[in-house]
């Protein structure tokens, strides 16, 4: 029996007695064209030469999906007029050949409404583009598509969406982290196709591939796939997502648009050549979402304080060093995303003026920000005072020396991630951590390795951390004796620890870890996983132990271990671990004279 939804086949498999539930793979190339040629061609499966390079270019779109490569392979074994049934499929996806049984349809009809506008939102998206699942987590709660049940956030119902799309077949998962969570996904161009004409239809969407005169004057959204600066954007337009980088920002394309501009829910402008965000931009009040993620820009204007809705503020990998003190008029940011890195691929972190955190109550990520220096709260109705006095001769504001006040407002903040700690800092950091009881994610980054990392402060750990960075030297050479309480912790990274003994000792107990990277952070000689210990562990990495000369593992430790890789351990030469994990071993071997032993 084969189905689209893996929900219903895991029903089928508990209910069935001799039932068992195969999740089959997307399909290799070589694979996908021996499945269409039996389908296309019967049993013999031979494709005639003069048809092989259509049936390539037909499987490719695809995407290595079984189900669809088995219902077009049936199609085309309907006739051998091949050349005009593609044509027609690219002019007309929606003809009566194509629409036979709902072949691409289906998945959609099938879909809840609540998955619909979701997945047509996908659609927008250029053919054979890769996505982020967080980036799209953001634009679908900007768009209003995503509802929260009972007590979880918008932003994990958003990603319940997603794994459901990803469960009925509709988009294809090109990468999962370490610990299983999907990551990048792709949408397969045939199907996307074929939802074109839809998004049309609906006035869902319209995609700019070309310079027009205008945009339809019906269409809520715009997909920008082709730079079209003397297109007038229609008044209707609510959400603009670019693909290709703008030479300018948009509200600036023409006069007629500006008239609505204060409609804009969402402006997804990542990769623009422009260098200058318009003060015009603080008009748009309803706007939810802004991304201008990989600019130039490197100032936002103070009049970024007008979007009281903002949700997303994405700056990710620009030159903006410091934020307006405007910023604390948005109440209802979610998400802040600010860093870049130099010319020596060293992070640099944005300074936050003071008093900005404490409007900040719906904050769920924060990265990354500087720990060490801060901005002076300012009155953002003196504008012109502003720009005269808390200029320095070199351009830059004036800095404070220290944390920026307010962490411990943060109470919903889920992801923190803070470089440039000093010691002195620690303790008010500390007190902060302990009012974020919904904290999943952590990353601290010392100053200097004089700076070091006291955690002890913290008597009561956030219950719910899943992924902990501590990079700088911890207090006594040892982890905080409240790291066992984390219960649900699956990533840890230490560097620049300083250990002197053996970490694992603390660390092998704890057996929902998934990954665990240790980077310059032991001096030691010998890593001992023990009998049974880190039984969960996925991904070990260890880099930079100079002084390591022994890994070793219990019968019964490390057994769903997949991954192991060391780097720059000059003196390891003896490696012993389980037997179950031969093929792990194999690369895992030390590259000079191995002395190696399986238990």
């Amino acid at each position: 029996m084969t189905m689209k939804s893996e929900h219903i086949a895991n029903y089928w498999k508990t209910s069935s007695t001799y039932g068992e539930a195969y999740n089959l793979q997307v399909l290799s190339e070589e694979e996908a064209k021996r499945l269409f040629n039996k389908k296309a061609f019967g049993n013999e499966g031979k494709c005639p030469r003069k048809l092989t390079s259509l049936r390539d270019k037909i499987v490719k779109e695809c995407d290595g999906l079984p189900f669809l490569i088995e219902k077009v392979g049936a199609i085309f074994s309907t006739t051998d007029k091949w050349i005009e049934l593609y044509q027609n499929f690219q002019i007309n996806p929606v003809s009566p050949e194509w629409s036979k049984d709902n072949l691409l349809f289906s998945g959609y009809h099938e879909m809840p409404y609540h998955l619909k506008p979701c997945f047509l939102y996908l659609c927008m998206f250029p053919k054979s583009c890769k996505f982020k699942r967080t980036r799209v987590v953001r634009l679908w709660i900007a768009e209003g598509f995503v509802e929260a049940k009972d007590h979880s956030t918008l932003e994990e119902a958003a990603e319940e969406y997603l794994n459901e799309l990803v469960e009925r077949g509709m988009l294809h998962l090109l990468k999962s982290d370490e610990t299983g969570r999907n990551r990048t996904l792709i949408l397969p161009c045939m199907r996307q196709h074929v939802m074109f004409q839809k998004l049309a239809d609906l006035s869902f969407c319209q995609v700019l591939t070309q310079n027009r005169l205008s945009t339809n004057n019906q269409c809520r959204r715009l997909s920008i796939h082709k730079d079209a600066p003397n297109t007038v954007i229609a008044s209707s337009v609510r959400s603009i997502l670019s693909f290709v980088q703008l030479e300018k920002f948009p509200i600036a394309w023409s006069s007629p648009f500006q008239e609505a501009e204060f409609r804009l829910k969402v402006l997804d402008l990542q990769n623009a050549k422009f260098v200058d965000v318009p003060r015009v931009v603080g008009k748009l009040h309803n706007l939810r979402y802004l991304s201008i993620r990989n600019t130039k820009v490197n100032k936002l204007p103070e009049t970024i304080g007008g979007l009281w809705n903002l949700q997303t503020l994405d700056l990710k990998n620009t030159d903006v060093k410091e934020l307006p003190i405007g910023i604390n008029r948005l109440h209802k940011l979610r998400h802040l995303l600010v860093c870049h890195y130099n010319e020596d691929e060293k992070m640099v972190p944005v300074k936050i003026p003071e008093g900005v955190f404490s409007n900040f109550k719906d904050l769920q990520k924060l990265a990354f920000v500087d720990g060490s220096l801060y901005l002076p709260k300012e009155d953002p109705q003196k504008e012109e005072l502003q720009e005269e006095n808390s200029q320095k001769e070199d351009g830059s504001s004036k800095l404070i020396v220290g944390l920026v006040p307010g962490l411990d407002k943060l109470t919903r903040l889920r992801r923190l991630a803070i470089v440039n700690m000093k010691k002195e800092n620690i303790k008010t950091l500390c007190k902060a951590l302990e009012n974020m009881k919904q904290l999943r994610s952590l990353s601290v980054r010392m100053l200097s390795d004089e700076d070091v990392l006291d955690l002890s402060h913290i008597k009561s750990p956030p219950e719910f951390l899943e992924r902990l960075y501590l990079i700088g030297p911890l207090k006594q050479k040892q982890l905080p004796i409240w790291i066992h309480k984390l219960k649900h912790l699956v990533r840890l990274l230490l560097k620049n620890s300083g250990f002197e003994s053996d970490p694992l000792e603390k660390l092998k107990v704890m057996q929902e870890l998934l990954v665990l990277e240790l980077d310059n952070a032991y001096d030691g000689k010998v890593l001992d996983f023990g009998y049974k210990g880190l039984r969960k562990l996925q991904v070990l990495r260890i880099r930079r132990l100079t002084n390591l000369r022994t890994v070793k593992a219990g019968k019964n430790a490390l057994l769903q271990l997949r991954l192991a890789v060391h780097r720059d351990c000059p003196t390891l030469k003896y490696i012993s671990l389980p037997s179950q994990i031969n093929e792990v071993i194999q690369e895992f071997k030390p590259s000079k004279s191995p002395k190696q032993r399986v238990n």
